[in-house]
């Protein structure tokens, strides 16, 4: 797992995850329909706060500084808009065919992202604890159906 005591995982953590964000701001800054982008934006903002959270605790386990890890969390912020960004600059310069095969590799980056954070990552250190299990099983499952219903509404 990269969520660890060493002081380089949330750096890698940062890394990963903003990768992540990049790709998924592309995703939504390519998407010019209004329904499809709501629904990329509602998946984007349902699980910000569960990696900024994870990111955030990282940090705090390997006792950096406030100003480094307000440092981390403010680079990590900045991904999204800039992935929006880029996906907005490469929609205007792409033709609608060739757009369509973007935003579809996009999409399937930003889930296997997510799938690989979320299962390789996050999941793994969430379960190391035992307590309260059934629970986290009923909440990870309730998230991925919340997704996979947003995906199909796509």
């Amino acid at each position: 797992s990269l969520i660890g005591q060493n002081n380089f995982s949330p750096f890698l953590l940062t890394f990963i995850l903003s990768v992540h964000s990049i790709i998924a701001g592309t995703t939504l800054g390519l998407e010019n329909e209004f329904l499809s982008s709501l629904i990329i934006f509602i998946a984007i903002i349902s699980h910000k706060g569960f990696a900024a959270f994870a990111l955030g605790i990282s940090l705090r386990d390997c006792q950096l500084s406030t100003s480094k890890q307000s440092g981390v969390i403010g680079f990590f912020s900045l991904m999204t808009p800039l992935g929006i960004g880029l996906g907005t600059g490469l929609s205007g310069l792409l033709g609608s065919g060739m757009l369509t095969n973007i935003e579809g590799i996009f999409g399937a980056l930003a889930a296997g992202t997510f799938l690989y954070v979320a299962t390789q990552e996050i999941i793994e250190e969430v379960f190391h604890e035992k307590e309260n299990a059934l629970l986290k099983i009923i909440f990870m499952t309730a998230g991925f159906v919340v997704m996979a219903v947003l995906a199909i509404a796509a």
